[in-house]
């Protein structure tokens, strides 16, 4: 499979998860551009047009468990939503909510947010391992309690740690734990199921920085 286009978080998982193209969410970026007022607003889950999958399934009867997804909105459906990183710890049906505070589960950690943001501060592979396990442990938990036709998981923290470190050995012991812990949930819960393993876009070393703004002013096409 290949990306979007634009290969950004947003719109990307939403694009997978609804068969629909950019163009179609009304989502090109993590922000959208108001050019008219000249000033930018920032995209959640709830900008997308489209219907993910899960609302789909739910409307024929098919019960979903969908966790962390990025760009999910957390809205009614058959079965559980579990918000990511844009939805404040948002969960479907709210009383859920007790068993995300009794696992310690969070949609994006605080004490990692602050290490990415402070550049060259490495997190502990400790920290990065309990939260990549903690995804798992609340899939295997709703995967008990509520039986899905449908599971989706999204383990988006290894997004940042490439983001922010690529090249380092953390990044290795990252996948090798989530490597680690698919196997074992396929191993566990997985008998006659299809499995899909799929990303938002690829990675790779950055070499050079096109300030793309600065070059049109350049060529006369744009002022400030």
């Amino acid at each position: 499979l290949r990306s979007t286009i634009p290969p950004v978080t947003f719109p990307a998982w939403q694009s997978l998860f609804t068969g629909v193209n950019p163009g179609k969410l009304g989502v090109y970026d993590f922000v959208q551009v108001d050019v008219k007022n000249r000033r930018f607003k920032i995209n959640t889950p709830a900008s997308f047009s489209g219907k993910p999958i899960w609302k789909i399934l739910s409307e024929h009867g098919y019960k979903s468990c969908v966790i962390n997804v990025p760009t999910a909105k957390v809205e009614k459906i058959n079965g559980v939503i579990v918000g990511g990183a844009f939805t404040n710890n948002d969960i479907y049906p709210p009383e859920y909510k007790k068993l995300l505070n009794e696992i310690g589960y969070e949609a994006y950690p605080e004490e990692l947010t602050n290490l990415f943001l402070q550049s060259g501060i490495e997190p502990s592979i400790k920290l990065i391992k309990q939260t990549i396990s903690s995804r798992f442990e609340l899939a295997r938990l709703l995967v008990e309690k509520e039986k899905p036709d449908f599971l989706a998981l999204v383990i988006f923290e290894i997004d940042n740690i490439q983001h922010f470190y690529w090249g380092d050995d953390i990044v290795y012991q990252a996948w090798k734990h989530i490597d680690n812990e698919i196997g074992s949930f396929i191993s566990d819960y997985i008998n006659d199921s299809y499995i899909f393993i799929v990303s938002d876009h690829g990675f790779t070393k950055g070499y050079k920085t096109l300030f793309i703004s600065k070059f049109l002013e350049k060529l006369g096409f744009i002022k400030y």
